[in-house]
């Protein structure tokens, strides 16, 4: 099913499964989408800017998100309890306050092959933030504080193969975590040891 959702402010999906929403332009005062309690939808070739959130999951599983450029939002990727097995690739993400913040418990999400630059805070912000998770050949730079900033993880993101640099504020830190991540085979923007295990 093919579905094209115009409201004011938010492109609202709900308890609901199995849409796509394809090649859209917004410039919205709200959130951008908002998927909540839904599965199996697909959210492609889309822009998101000027938003509260540009994709807010309030609770959703199994949804595709690609080809997305997300910017001057509050946060850009927001998610919240209880999403799943979420995929987002080849997503953009800048110049937002947040990058990509994720609280409570989230399990078997990817992010991959994206872009994660110039946002004023940090790149990812994760707080208690589920299992199994995997961060996997994105670039997370030029952030305003930390490329990763994670509070008690639960074990929660695997960040492998990404390309990581310094905010221009804070050049000596890349990664702030309260406890040991598995941040295994990326590339730190040096090739110093004495940087890259600090």
């Amino acid at each position: 099913m093919l579905l094209y959702l115009f409201v004011l402010v938010d492109f609202l999906v709900c308890s609901n499964s199995c849409n796509r929403l394809l090649c859209n332009y917004h410039n919205l005062l709200g959130s951008g989408f908002v998927i909540q309690s839904s599965s199996g939808n697909t959210v492609r070739r889309n822009v998101v800017h000027d938003a509260g959130y540009g994709l807010n999951l309030p609770a959703g599983d199994n949804n595709f998100f690609s080809e997305l450029e997300i910017y001057n939002c509050n946060i850009g990727i927001y998610l919240q309890t209880n999403c799943d097995s979420n995929v987002f690739e080849k997503i953009v993400v800048h110049n937002n306050v947040y990058g990509f913040y994720s609280i409570v418990v989230n399990t078997d999400n990817a992010v991959r092959h994206s872009r994660f630059h110039d946002n004023t805070n940090n790149g990812f912000w994760l707080v208690d933030s589920g299992s199994n998770n995997m961060v996997s050949q994105n670039d997370i730079y030029a952030n305003g504080q930390y490329a990763v900033r994670i509070i008690n993880p639960q074990g929660g993101y695997a960040f492998n193969k990404n390309n990581l640099s310094a905010s221009p504020s804070l050049p000596d830190s890349v990664v702030y975590s309260d406890t040991v991540s598995d941040f295994t085979r990326n590339w730190w923007s040096t090739t110093n040891e004495d940087s890259i295990s600090a």
